[in-house]
């Protein structure tokens, strides 16, 4: 008799692409759930969140912007570190 094993769990794959509309879609992705901001955005590989979200907002996506100050994985304080809230995506006209 052969043993059958129990299917693999199917892990989320995470993209790893770094081109630009992979940066766009992650960006996206991740502030339609809840703000980000810049350590968060750069851990998941988006490499000059400002730059990304500013070429949204030509677009048409909207985004609040604030400052916070937040804690590295290292430990360190910063102070002034964007927020990234996803307001509204550009609509498509027909």
């Amino acid at each position: 008799m052969e043993d059958k094993k129990p299917p693999k769990k199917q892990r989320k794959k995470i993209s790893r692409a770094t081109d630009t509309a992979a940066q766009f879609a992650r960006l996206i992705s991740l502030t339609k759930t809840r703000p980000h901001h810049t350590y968060e955005l750069r851990r998941a590989g988006i490499s000059h969140p400002a730059g990304r979200v500013n070429d949204l907002i030509r677009d048409g996506y909207v985004f609040d912007v604030d400052r916070i100050t937040t804690v590295d994985g290292d430990g360190f304080s910063h102070n002034n570190v964007a927020l990234y809230t996803l307001v509204s995506i550009p609509s498509i006209n027909p």
